[in-house]
């Protein structure tokens, strides 16, 4: 009986955790790539290669948008909407009922004299998700305005999660750095011709933002527990049949 039972709960943990690493394993691929290059100063980066810089979000020429459930001034944010459902066992389950993003261009600011451009509509964007049962005074409105925008109609949803990215927020950013014209530099008694650095998806180069926690935890978080869960349910497995092997010799 004990065996079984073992056995189960191996079994169980194992399916959990292998579920939670295939879910998470591209997300730390990426975020790990990302750590492990060394960043570079924005004023002293020539371009034309792949780059790490790090830095904080600063509104870029095309301003801040607003987020729906926040409402809060953000270059970026993802909405999820999801849904209590019950699965074909009775149990409770949830449901994505919406899942989109928006962002704009910003500039990342590193205090080395010079700023960078990223657009954030462009990039694979790592955040904290914060989860919300019950939305402000406002927010339901531009939530649907939002929703309807991307021709999704939503009457209501139990649970709203929404991750941003806003103006003050510590940033790494990993992609394609480039130098292009900008508006010349006022120099003495002339203007002097100036550049600006911005860092893109190209060919064969992806574009990541992520903040340090969202970055540490994709590689660390899930990914690193889903692992550890499926050795822990291997071995409740195998200490299952030993002990069934056991029983059957006595």
């Amino acid at each position: 009986m004990v065996s079984t039972m073992l056995m189960c709960i191996g079994i169980l943990l194992v399916v959990c955790g292998g579920t939670a690493v295939a879910l998470q394993r591209s997300v730390a691929a990426v975020a790990a790539r990302a750590l492990r290059r060394r960043p570079e100063p924005i004023a002293h980066t020539l371009g034309n290669g792949s780059l790490r810089i790090d830095g904080m979000v600063a509104a870029g020429e095309q301003g801040t948008l607003v987020a729906p459930c926040s409402g809060e001034a953000v270059v970026w944010f993802r909405l999820r909407a999801r849904r209590r459902v019950l699965d074909g066992s009775g149990r409770e389950a949830w449901l994505t009922v919406a899942d989109q993003q928006c962002g704009t261009v910003f500039e990342v600011e590193d205090g080395s004299g010079a700023t960078a451009q990223v657009d954030a509509s462009r990039a694979r964007v790592m955040t904290t998700a914060v989860s919300l049962r019950e939305l402000a005074l406002g927010a339901h409105d531009r939530v649907r305005l939002f929703l309807e925008g991307r021709g999704i109609e939503l009457s209501v949803a139990d649970r709203y999660e929404e991750e941003r990215l806003r103006p003050g927020d510590r940033v790494l950013v990993a992609g394609f750095a480039r130098r292009e014209p900008s508006a010349p530099m006022p120099y003495l008694y002339r203007d002097t011709p100036s550049t600006k650095l911005v860092v893109d998806a190209a060919a064969g180069h992806e574009l990541v933002v992520a903040t340090p926690d969202a970055a540490r935890n994709a590689v660390g978080g899930a990914y690193r527990a889903g692992w550890v869960a499926v050795l822990v349910g291997v071995a409740m497995v195998l200490g299952g049949l030993v002990g069934r092997c056991v029983s059957g010799v006595a």
